[in-house]
């Protein structure tokens, strides 16, 4: 539910840029299946969107090189063109410029969404009107990253927009609150939200996530993901 099935789904957009792009006529049929909560904050439209920017190109034999995919990303949307890779990067501009980067990380991470949208808009709009969290060091978090340090990893993870967030839904300040308590490093927004998220060893992802349901309600959907 609340997935557009008509041309203003990304995938449709995506598929429309490629063929013109490409000039080759948009005869398809896309299947789409959600895995996560839509709008989640999740980044879930934008990686649809490149995921068939990618197909289509390998469907027809790599018509379009990937400067031009990226150029295509970029103009459905600032976090497309992240996801047509599939490593991790560093990214600058508004988020359209990468630079690969190393890293192996083995913990677990808990994602809780309690099922009611927040408009990236309204997310924007808002973060100003609060203090901010403390800087954190990118430097730092790349040594992390480097180093397989999953603690030290989370200790170098922000939102700007939690405070924002959190008073207008306390319902999210009590999940960031309860998987702190359950064992997390950290817990944030993720993205403008509703989904919120926590880094903690892998081994414990899965009960942690049962525990908020316990908690707030079988209603409330979970993943418990153990990265390693």
């Amino acid at each position: 539910p609340g997935v557009p099935e008509d041309a203003s789904n990304l995938c449709c957009r995506a598929a429309a840029a490629f063929a013109e792009a490409a000039r080759i006529p948009p005869r398809w049929s896309l299947t789409l299946e959600k895995r996560i909560p839509v709008a989640g904050g999740c980044g879930g439209g934008s990686s649809d969107a490149a995921s068939t920017l990618s197909l289509l190109n390998r469907m027809y034999g790599d018509p379009l090189s990937q400067e031009t995919l990226h150029g295509l990303a970029t103009r459905l949307g600032a976090d497309v063109p992240f996801f047509l890779q599939s490593s991790p990067a560093r990214a600058t501009g508004i988020g359209e410029k990468l630079v690969p980067i190393p890293g192996s990380l083995r913990c677990g991470l808990v994602l809780a969404n309690p099922g009611f949208p927040i408009p990236a808009s309204w997310a924007y709009a808002h973060w100003r009107d609060l203090p901010k969290p403390p800087a954190t060091d990118p430097e730092a978090l790349l040594k992390a990253l480097a180093a397989g340090d999953a603690p030290g990893v989370a200790a170098q993870t922000y939102n700007v927009f939690d405070a924002a967030i959190c008073r207008k839904f306390p319902v999210l300040a009590l999940l960031l609150e309860d998987l702190r308590a359950a064992g997390c490093w950290a817990a944030h927004v993720s993205g403008s939200g509703p989904t919120v998220f926590g880094l903690c060893p892998g081994a414990q992802a899965t009960a942690v996530a049962g525990k908020l349901r316990k908690t707030h309600g079988e209603s409330l959907w979970t993943a418990g993901l153990d990265l390693g």
